[in-house]
């Protein structure tokens, strides 16, 4: 901060390092430095539950202190930690609000939550649950799971069923790690609810490892980036990747130290809280022109608000609570790939709204970077409930059932009264006068002056006309008979001339026809050769 001219020369500080969040050794060491070594700023610890002490220690004792870790939702309260700001990326808060400004972008009005079953207050979801209330946004699911269930103990609790019937947008956050979302997604894809439909957004407080998910060694790793598919994660930007090497190469050169992933985000929050600090002090000092200026701790605690920097994690705004509202960046996941979909851009509101609301002191712009970027037939984010309702109960079938009904009723009506129709025609036409039946019909045929008879049976396929009728008075062995030209039969035992023809189709009459055999049939007379009948 020296060199960089961040505090006067005629301040000096002398830095204390001590052990914290080991049994609240925290509260012990910070107890020591205020009567012993008369501290005038605290930084950390990186711990909730020794913040919470010390937070309300240090307001007694008026020392300021900063958070760069935690980002308890209770550390907001200034009636109780009047002397704390922070820097720290994890405000769950601040999350909450960026999350909330993310649903009203695709204007969703209702959501699911799923969220663990312990350490819930620490966490986005924690908050949010008001905010959405506030927005008139419905929560028409809550889910409750315990952080270490496997996937398969998921789905046997059945209460993946309750959320796919009352929700589509759906908040999963079952603890500050992308990874703690990794057993529910698993569970989601085997339950079948990743399907485009379906919007699973992940709020990324805390950066615990340097892989996602999908890298590690001692899973399936192909399932687990499928389940991952089509994802809503939201990060603070200060966990971009390019700011982390940076800092590490830097403070490698400094120190020739190669801190691990974690180590590094830590020293990198803790930069900025000492920049915040530097810059409350200078303004202090140049409003007052008094070296003891420090002392004031309560002083110090409002030069920190409503102000911006950049630090070492990208852009630094800090409200009028000394709380850091990050600039959040929203990725979509596919194929093990996250793209930055929509960034949350944090700036200080109006300072006349800031007057009558606290919350509206600060804000979040949505801009989206992708557009059409989701897995549904247009690109287009979905709507948070399905057009038939969650469980298809809001559109009405009935049309369709009818119409169904109506086709299947003449599919079988048509054919069936059409083969009724062709029967009835083939009855009415065996039941005619002027047919006779092949049984009763006897075919002569005369071979070297003798006739043989023979029957006319159903086999033979053939259909038979009695073209011209010729009456004899004489036996049937006459040669009178055996010298005629025409084919002889015998039918009902009357002697008869008969003209046969080959069948090709089904024999059918129109009504005119029918009638004039009919008529033929009745026309008969002593002196004419008789028509017998058909025959077929």
């Amino acid at each position: 901060m020296k060199e960089r001219s961040i505090l006067p020369r005629e301040i000096k500080l002398q830095f204390y390092t001590m052990e914290s969040c080991t049994r609240f050794s925290g509260v012990e060491h910070a107890a020591f430095l205020h009567y012993m070594k008369n501290t005038s700023i605290y930084f950390g610890p990186g711990c909730n539950n020794e913040m919470l002490i010390i937070g309300r220690l240090v307001s007694r004792w008026n020392v300021p202190i900063i958070a760069h870790l935690s980002g308890d939702d209770a550390l907001s309260d200034r009636a109780v930690f009047d002397t704390l700001g922070s820097v720290a990326l994890t405000s769950a808060t601040e999350m909450a609000r960026a999350t909330l400004t993310f649903l009203q972008l695709y204007g969703w009005k209702q959501v699911g939550l799923v969220r663990p079953s312990m350490h819930f207050e620490r966490l986005a979801l924690h908050s949010l649950r008001n905010y959405l209330k506030d927005a008139n946004i419905e929560i028409n699911a809550e889910i409750e799971l315990d952080p270490y269930m496997t996937p398969d103990e998921i789905i046997a609790t059945g209460r993946l069923r309750h959320l796919k019937n009352r929700a589509r947008v759906i908040i999963v956050e079952m603890g500050m790690d992308l990874h703690s979302a990794k057993s529910f997604m698993i569970a989601a894809l085997r339950s079948h609810l990743k399907t485009p439909e379906y919007v699973y957004i992940i709020p990324w407080l805390a950066h615990l490892h340097d892989h996602y998910p999908w890298e590690a060694t001692n899973i399936e790793k192909s399932e687990t980036r499928v389940a991952f598919d089509d994802a809503i994660v939201i990060t603070a930007h200060g966990y971009d990747k390019k700011f982390i090497e940076d800092f590490e190469l830097r403070l490698n050169k400094v120190t020739g130290v190669i801190s691990t992933y974690y180590a590094t985000l830590s020293y990198m929050s803790l930069y900025d809280a000492l920049f915040l600090y530097g810059l409350a002090v200078r303004d202090a000092y140049e409003e007052t022109k008094n070296q003891s200026v420090f002392l004031d701790g309560l002083y110090i605690w409002k030069k920190m608000t409503a102000r911006q920097f950049i630090g070492v994690t990208g852009q630094v705004l800090i409200n009028n609570k000394a709380i850091r509202v990050p600039s959040y960046a929203t990725y979509h996941t596919k194929n093990g790939t996250m793209k930055i979909v929509v960034e949350l851009t944090a700036r200080l509101g109006d300072r006349l709204k800031c007057a009558m609301s606290e919350n509206d002191c600060s804000e979040h712009v949505a801009h989206e970077t992708m557009s059409h970027y989701y897995s549904t037939a247009d690109g287009a984010m979905p709507p948070d409930m399905p057009k038939c309702g969650f469980d298809g109960g809001l559109c009405d079938y009935t049309f369709f059932y009818v119409l169904f009904g109506v086709i299947l009723f003449l599919g079988v009506t048509i054919p069936t009264g059409y083969y009724l129709h062709m029967k009835e025609k083939e009855r009415m036409l065996y039941d005619m006068t002027w047919r006779i039946p092949r049984e009763q019909v006897r075919l002569l045929e005369v071979r070297g002056g003798k006739s043989k008879s023979t029957s006319m049976g159903k086999s033979m396929s053939m259909q038979s006309r009695s073209a011209e009728s010729h009456s004899y008075d004489e036996s049937i062995g006459s040669k009178a008979n055996s010298r005629l030209q025409a084919k002889q039969a015998v039918a009902n035992g009357v002697k008869c001339a008969y003209k046969r023809y080959q069948q090709t189709r089904n024999i059918s009459f129109n009504k005119h026809d029918l009638s004039r055999l009919k008529e033929l049939k009745i026309m008969e007379n002593e002196n004419l050769n008789k028509f017998l009948r058909n025959l077929f």
